[in-house]
């Protein structure tokens, strides 16, 4: 059982790194797009005391304006990050009863049988958060898992000198 829990363990954290990988992504192209759209109104706002001398300056915020806002649902970037934080805090929460059950192991402090209920629920609730429906069409790239890698690796190494 203890290689089971250690090997989940060092799972269930590498998938906490990867949505906090994923969540600090999103949160860039949500910050990229609400920039553009306050840059374009705050200039169509100014533009306006010039629309007479240029109209089409004045039109063509406009129309780029409009058709961010006609996208922006689209790109439910803002979505994606408040399930993300969600699942985020719970896994990480899962992964501290599961390094408490490691250490538990470690000092016999539970049976077998305990050991086992702990285990198997804890794996059913990191399961559970890990799972996304399929409202959410987010998945992982190359560099979330490199930071995930990265980080997983630097948790390890200066909590259990691996």
């Amino acid at each position: 059982m203890r290689n089971r829990v250690w090997g989940s363990l060092s799972n269930f954290v590498f998938k906490a790194y990867v949505i906090d990988a994923m969540i600090m992504r999103y949160q860039k192209y949500d910050k990229r797009i609400n920039i553009c759209l306050a840059i374009v109104s705050s200039s169509s706002i100014a533009a306006w005391t010039i629309w007479q001398i240029v109209p089409q300056l004045w039109a063509a915020m406009i129309a780029i304006t409009q058709v961010i806002q006609a996208v922006k649902p689209y790109f439910p970037y803002s979505k994606y990050i408040r399930t993300l934080n969600e699942k985020s805090k719970l896994l990480h929460d899962i992964n501290r009863r599961f390094e408490r059950l490691f250490f538990n192991i470690d000092y016999k402090a539970l049976t077998t049988d305990e050991i086992a209920d702990q285990y198997f629920n804890l794996k059913a609730e990191a399961e559970k958060v890990c799972f996304f429906g399929d409202d959410m069409n987010c998945a992982p790239q190359k560099c979330d898992i490199e930071y995930a890698n990265q980080e997983t690796s630097a948790y390890l190494r200066s909590n259990y000198n691996i």
